[in-house]
């Protein structure tokens, strides 16, 4: 690894944690401030509310940031059908963004590095299951799609398939978190 690769990597990873400190602090020490002012500018504009929440969804995988903590922000705030769609096309954009600019990202070098063992075996058992490895990654709640993505364009496994995958997987647990927490939030008479 070369010095300036490590160098921009220490900068992003400390510009990151920096980023999350402040909307940590933020969130905890101004909560009702921050849900407020969420609430206040989801009704000044519909169209206003859900554009950032697209725009948030789009470059969200850039973030590193998984797409559930987006999702149980917004539920309070938008109603299921078009948070279900919103959700959707943003989590369709960064992924294919992921997927095509990974080789720009040169995390190759590093995870060969690392991870070679596991990274062939993972290729391997990808290469050969492409479909259901995708669609069950991207499902399961604790294993971050963006890896996934990221893995399918450096391979460059069919760009429909892993599309597809995607979505399957992501619609899947996605609508499960939107449409039972909309069913919660009514039960707990949360929502008229």
């Amino acid at each position: 690894m070369t010095r300036h690769y490590k160098r921009v990597r220490y900068t992003l990873i400390a510009t990151w944690m920096l980023f999350l400190s402040a909307c940590v602090y933020v969130y905890f020490s101004r909560a009702g401030l921050v849900q407020g002012e969420l609430q206040r500018a989801a009704s000044a504009s519909v169209l206003l509310g859900y554009g950032l929440y697209l725009l948030l969804g789009c470059i969200r995988g850039f973030t590193l940031v998984p797409s559930a903590n987006l999702v149980l922000l917004a539920i309070l705030l938008i109603p299921p059908i078009p948070l279900f769609v919103l959700t959707l096309v943003g989590i369709l954009v960064s992924s294919a963004s992921i997927y095509w600019f990974s080789e720009a990202l040169h995390l190759d070098e590093y995870f060969e590095s690392r991870h070679a063992p596991r990274l062939a075996k993972m290729k391997d058992i990808l290469q050969k299951n492409e479909m259901p490895i995708i669609i069950g990654w991207s499902f399961f709640p604790l294993a971050p799609t963006d890896a996934i993505c990221y893995l399918c364009g450096v391979m460059k496994v069919n760009f429909l398939k892993f599309i597809i995958g995607i979505l399957i997987g992501e619609g899947t647990i996605c609508g499960i978190y939107i449409f039972l927490g909309d069913g919660l939030l009514h039960w707990l008479r949360l929502r008229g």
